[in-house]
């Protein structure tokens, strides 16, 4: 067998059980890692890379991501790649691509779609092709999305589903799962997952556990009823024994003193009544949703040409106003100054700003500022994001510090170029892994780099079943992160967030070199994973 790269001299962080990195060399040939050995072996291969000084792992994955509908558009994965992040799982918050039973309506739901992408499947298994065929740079799963089998069936509708529309959910759910799904995703506090009951929501879980997949869920709250949000989930595993995934589970402004470790003895208490229980967290206090998520329920059922009526000025709008519980604790206490406008196609100057710093511009009040940006927006007013200081960096640390939390982007790849250059989604795109390595390995040492990069890799793709990834070892396919510790730096900021991080040296995707010397390759060999495949 000839060798296609020799990485030498290395410290190695291999595989779960490992007490510290060893200096040893990996070998690669095709997509698979065919030895890994300690010290340094000389052996004929195509190319020897030196890896002395730097940290050789496996390839990150990112269990939380929103690119479902972005890599239609450019599949090149940069702002992931450049953090060494190898994978990536898509569908969340009860937001897929597919099934489609409505192109038009399922366009004004996708996260992040782009004007030129023209949806032309209909099943899942169509989608997964159709990602495919774009030759992504990373590998890509993705969930089935709650919500987006509720849209096919049910349309935007808040009724609760009656027998016949819980048997055609299920049916589209199980179709999704057998054409390759790798779990359900729920978004409960967004339309139109929050419109689910719990019998609709216990259905999806006992698919989830018929097919052994996860259930991830965003909870319907996680500020002034958190407890009642993350019970909800909770009890849903309990009842089902599904494998429960809390996806961003961090409480939000808002949530009771102590919420952080409150949470925690509710995942220790349903663990020990045998429910399977992960979480993940964002190792930020910012985090992005959708502008229209704001108004209330009712509204955002009705057709596009109404909804606008009611945002025009005038009386319509007060009633608009009316939402007794809003989505984030932040716009009912009026903290105007903690929400920054992220995407904005009508108005790309405000991008970056707060929503009082855009009032004020605009001898405006806040909410009429909103209403009006939503206007301005048009037929995409769907697509209006902002990010909100939701979280604190004490309940942050609080989860990150528990052995078996999984760290996420809960963003959109894009790039600093290309047809994404001007997407903006989530404030740490290009950092949340380096940032996560900077801050809580390197500066903080919270973590020694074995348990940080099994965050990212090993315990991630265990949960997934992600098989013959996550780990280096013989057999597996040859996803691996060369990075130098000492110089990992986030230079993207909250006003300017598509700026690379640095410190990130090589990356391999299936054999590839798909990053060399820092620099981006051509080389285009992820895989679309698919459950069972």
């Amino acid at each position: 067998m000839v060798i296609d790269y020799l990485l030498v001299g290395g410290q190695v962080v291999a595989s779960e059980g490992q007490a510290e990195p060893f200096i040893g060399t990996v070998a690669i040939a095709g997509e698979r890692i065919v030895w890994v050995q300690q010290g340094i072996v000389d052996a004929p291969a195509r190319q020897r890379i030196d890896c002395s000084g730097l940290i050789v792992a496996p390839g990150f994955i990112d269990i939380h991501t929103h690119s479902d509908a972005a890599f239609l558009k450019d599949s090149g994965g940069q702002s992931q790649i450049t953090q060494g992040v190898t994978t990536e799982i898509a569908g969340n918050c009860g937001h897929s691509c597919a099934p489609c039973a409505d192109p038009i309506l399922l366009r004004k739901h996708l996260l992040a779609v782009q004007d030129s992408t023209e949806i032309t499947w209909r099943t899942f298994a169509e989608y997964l092709d159709v990602l495919q065929a774009t030759r992504p740079v990373l590998n890509v799963a993705s969930y089935v999305g709650h919500g987006t089998v509720r849209l096919a069936v049910k349309g935007t509708a808040s009724s609760a589903a009656g027998a016949d529309e819980l048997s055609a959910m299920g049916k589209y759910l199980r179709q999704a799962l057998d054409d390759g799904a790798i779990g359900i995703s729920t978004g409960l506090e967004y339309a139109p997952g929050m419109h689910a009951t719990a019998v609709e929501l216990l259905e999806a879980g006992a698919i989830a556990a018929e097919f052994d997949v996860v259930y991830a869920s965003h909870v319907r709250n996680r500020d002034w009823l958190i407890e009642m949000g993350v019970g909800e989930a909770l009890g849903i595993a309990r009842t089902t024994q599904s494998k429960l995934q809390l996806s961003h589970i961090a409480p939000k402004y808002g949530a009771p003193q102590g919420a952080a470790d409150r949470l925690l003895e509710m995942v220790r208490w349903a663990r020990e009544d045998g429910a399977d229980v992960g979480f993940d967290v964002i190792p930020d206090e910012w985090g992005p949703t959708k502008v229209i998520a704001s108004l209330p329920a009712w509204a955002l059922e009705l057709p596009s040409d109404e909804l606008r009526s009611l945002l025009r000025p005038g009386p319509s709008r007060a009633r608009l106003q009316e939402n007794a519980f809003p989505n984030w604790k932040l716009l009912a206490d009026h903290r105007w100054d903690w929400l920054v406008l992220y995407h904005c196609g009508a108005n790309p100057s405000y991008m970056g700003k707060t929503i009082q710093q855009i009032a004020v511009e605009r001898q405006s009040t806040p909410w009429d500022c909103i209403c009006d940006l939503l206007l301005e927006e048009g037929a995409e007013m769907s697509r209006l994001m902002w990010c909100g200081r939701v979280s604190s960096q004490a309940d942050i640390d609080t989860l990150i510090r528990q052995p078996d939390c999984m760290v996420i982007s809960d963003g959109v790849s894009v790039s600093e170029v290309g047809a994404l250059k001007d997407l903006r989604f989530s404030p740490i795109a290009f950092s949340w892994a380096a940032s996560f390595l900077q801050k809580y390995v390197r500066d903080q040492r919270v973590l020694d780099i074995v348990e940080a990069v099994g965050r990212l890799t090993w315990t991630p793709a265990r949960r997934f079943r992600l098989e013959h990834r996550g780990e280096l070892r013989a057999g597996y396919y040859a996803d691996l992160a060369v990075f130098d510790l000492d110089r990992i730096h986030c230079h993207s900021t909250l006003e300017n967030p598509n700026v690379r991080s640095t410190g990130v040296t090589h990356v391999f995707v299936n054999g590839a070199a798909v990053m060399r010397d820092a620099a981006m390759t051509e080389a285009r060999p992820g895989k679309v994973l698919r459950r069972g495949a």
